[in-house]
């Protein structure tokens, strides 16, 4: 539970190995002209009662804090203090404008609650979600806030029901089912619609899509996007929002298709390795339709399930609705394995995104009276940094034919924002509940919108990290290194394309308009077609390095050396949740006698193995570290080699025995047609060489050889760091653990903007950088 101390309480004293010092923030509350709002009231979650703030009042906390601020004749706004923070000052909103009653709209990226929440595969620290309580406690910790707008809408990936695994799609890849106490977590979360145009709404096929929606108009939860018939799928939602009318539209580009063509043909020859599950590619079957000279006539002969396909897609687009659906009834009953996820073809499904469609149904939602009209769109490449061209074609095609504002899902982490003629776009929320494993997915976000009629006159986005697969409002240090990845991501001229097969990339175009500005005011990432920059000295130290704030990017043209992004990011061991618990390393996997100690407001780890266990600190995922991330039109990187460095502050003394071990990947998930496979290459140890010192220390390590090192034809693209310290050796501290990966941008003509945490060069010198993302740029 959130403790929170009111002004003239007494400060408890620090203890290096227990809880930290209560700090005094100050909290201001305003209208939209500065001026105090005398009546508003703190709700913090995990609090039982709110706190008055007459204007202004001080707090005194120890944790990370959230909640909402109330007041009479205001809409409820979100907030997230930071114990570091000395000062905060929530704007709120007047319920009533100029021209009329003002809404906010709240809308997160993917979730569901099946897999990993049902059978955990570590259960220490893994929520389940098999009971109502389970579902509840997952979102404890974000739920009043995602609540506290007018509307809020999550993309729910998920089938929800209790369906046989025989009834599940043949051969799919990803199955995604989630019990009905799903329901429980979106009430208290307060969704008022979810967007079911996703790739897998249809994993227990029209079922599956039945007993979904009957689970949500059972809980009174309006849907839009999937449907048991293409009409039924195609239609838009209309909700009525405190008298306003809002329309949604959901529609995925995602539809199997690409399944499908990645099958064997003819000839290709079926591997000795192939899994039994696997074998049904190369099964040749007999099939065949129709009479000679009818369009859709396919003559009767052996055919593997892909030759078949290529066939169908030869002649479909000769096809009237009613023979392509007899024909692919007749193929699905021959190959079952066959993947088709939209609705057409005469079977439900998800609505595939069809700019036309869409169109039509922005056409009708405004004949109804629509004020508002929302587009969610589920579409472009997993885990990809930026939009593909398709899903920024599919995004601007929205707005052209009458959205207000386009939300986008899919790639499962985050993307950037764009302003399109006067719209706004975001291209991926990343997750919300979502059980993923790659550190690259746990940064989240709620986008948090204002609008007065049809125009919109706030957004922004409040930082969420997943831990351990719960949402969690970010705050301090951490906050800020999720809005400055969505300020990257929205500031760089790129988009995302499969660069060869298994190889996706972000190709540097320059004539995007990377016009989406997010700046940090204290607590969310304010979005703004404003973006300030400015020339920033700093200092390169006897190694040739300088650290930059979590707040910067730099401009790629205006530095003459290398850019050090760290791919941990949660090195630092600091309590930077809001999750009622004072501990800190979060995306932190602990073994042993392991201590988070305290030392002022600083946290770091005490590694005390005994004589007889040992004990280990790891991240909890792996990080990504792929052989090129930029390309030019041509496809050729533009980015040089990486070169990679473990960096760690350590104390301790008589440690001798502590060493770490990198452990290296291949995940290849290039081929649709089978499941993905993870292979450990190598596990390299590495003595770390701990002065005897009371103080803090800095190691550095070089990896670069460690991570670019081919196993036979496979070059790591993933790695897992551990810091061991075997039994019976003395305790170590570590502090500021960072794994950096540095690139020689210099390439990438006219230069883009860049997330930095830190700069290479000649050692000892000065340097100078043109830099944006900071209010207070620090030299």
């Amino acid at each position: 539970m959130a403790v929170i101390v009111a002004t003239g309480a007494a400060c408890q004293p620090t203890n290096s190995r227990s809880r930290p010092s209560k700090l005094p923030v100050q909290i201001s509350v305003v209208d939209e002209d500065s001026k105090p709002v005398t009546s508003a009231k703190l709700m913090a979650i995990g609090n039982s009662h709110p706190i008055d703030i007459p204007g202004r009042r001080e707090l005194r906390i120890d944790q990370p804090v959230a909640g909402t601020i109330e007041a009479g004749g205001y809409l409820s706004e979100p907030f997230v203090i930071d114990p570091t923070d000395t000062s905060v000052t929530v704007k709120l909103f007047r319920r009533k404008g100029e021209n009329g009653e003002r809404l906010s709209m709240q809308f997160a990226g993917d979730m569901m609650m099946g897999r990993r929440y049902q059978k955990p595969v570590e259960r220490s620290g893994t929520p389940i979600a098999t009971s109502e309580e389970g579902a509840r406690s997952i979102v404890r910790h974000i739920a009043p806030i995602m609540a506290a707008a007018d509307v809020s809408t999550v993309n729910l990936e998920t089938v929800v029901g209790q369906l046989p695994a025989a009834g599940a799609y043949p051969a799919k890849r990803f199955l995604l089912q989630s019990p009905p106490f799903v329901l429980a977590a979106l009430e208290d979360l307060g969704v008022d619609l979810v967007s079911l145009g996703n790739n897998h709404a249809y994993d227990w096929q029209a079922p599956g899509v039945a007993s979904t929606i009957a689970a949500l108009d059972g809980a009174g939860i309006a849907w839009a996007g999937a449907g048991t018939t293409a009409e039924q799928a195609r239609g838009g939602r209309m909700i009525d929002v405190r008298g306003t009318k809002v329309g949604v539209v959901s529609a995925t580009t995602v539809n199997g298709d690409f399944v499908n063509d990645s099958l064997p043909d003819a000839h290709d020859e079926k591997g000795s390795e192939m899994p039994a599950r696997d074998a049904w590619q190369f099964e040749a079957r007999s099939f065949g339709f129709g009479k000679v000279g009818d369009p859709d006539y396919i003559a009767t002969a052996m055919r593997r399930p892909g030759v078949a396909w290529t066939e169908f897609e030869t002649i479909e687009s000769l096809l009237a609705p009613d023979q392509s659906a007899a024909l692919w009834a007749s193929m699905a009953r021959a190959y079952p394995e066959l993947q088709d996820w939209v609705a057409r073809r005469g079977h439900g499904g998800a609505a595939l995104f069809q700019a036309g469609a869409v169109a039509e149904s922005i056409g009708e939602m405004r004949s109804q009276g629509a004020d508002l009209v929302i587009v969610e769109i589920h579409g472009g490449f997993q885990f990809s940094d930026v939009a593909s061209e398709f899903a920024t074609r599919a995004s601007h095609a929205a707005i052209d034919a009458g959205a207000d504002l386009v939300v986008g899902h899919h790639p499962h982490v985050l993307q950037g924002f764009e302003w399109y003629k006067g719209h706004l776009i975001a291209y991926s929320l990343g997750n919300f509940v979502f059980d993923q494993d790659f550190l690259s997915t746990f940064p989240s976000a709620i986008l948090r919108t204002i609008f007065e009629g049809d125009q919109l006159i706030d957004a922004r986005i409040i930082p969420l990290v997943i831990d351990r697969y719960q949402p969690e409002p970010a705050a301090g240090v951490a906050a800020a290194r999720v809005i400055r990845l969505v300020n990257a991501r929205s500031a760089l001229t790129a988009y995302s394309e499969r660069i060869e097969r298994g190889i996706i990339g972000a190709v540097i175009d320059q004539h995007l308009p990377g016009n989406a500005a997010i700046s940090d005011d204290g607590m969310t990432g304010v979005i703004t077609e404003q973006r300030d920059s400015s020339r920033v000295g700093y200092h390169l130290d006897g190694s040739g390095e300088a650290r930059l704030p979590p707040c910067a990017l730099v401009r790629t043209d205006s530095f003459d050396g290398q850019i050090g992004f760290d791919l941990l990011q949660w090195g630092d061991f600091d309590d930077a949740t809001a999750d009622n618990d004072t501990q800190g390393a979060a995306q932190w996997s602990l073994t042993g006698n392991v201590i988070t100690g305290v030392e002022g407001e600083n946290r770091f780890l005490r590694l005390a193995p005994t004589k007889a266990r040992g004990t280990s600190a790891r991240p909890t995922a792996r990080s990504t570290t792929p052989l090129h991330r930029w390309f030019d039109a041509k496809f050729q990187p533009v980015d040089g080699l990486p070169e990679y460095t473990f960096e760690v502050r350590t104390r301790g003394t008589a440690v001798s025995a502590a060493f770490l071990k990198v452990a290296v990947y291949d995940v290849d998930d290039t081929d649709p047609t089978t499941e993905p496979k993870s292979t450990l290459l190598n596990q390299t140890s590495v003595p770390l060489t701990v002065h005897d010192s009371t103080g803090w220390r800095d190691l550095e390590v070089d990896l670069s050889t460690v991570l670019n090192k081919e196993s036979g034809s496979l070059r790591p693209n993933a790695v897992l760091p551990y810091v061991i310290v075997p039994r019976g050796s003395p305790g170590l501290d570590i502090d500021d653990v960072r794994l950096m990966e540095w690139r020689d941008l210099r390439d990438i003509g006219g230069g883009v903007w860049m997330q930095a945490d830190a700069l290479r060069g000649p050692p000892n010198t000065e340097i100078t950088v043109e830099q944006s993302g900071c209010e207070a740029p620090t030299g």
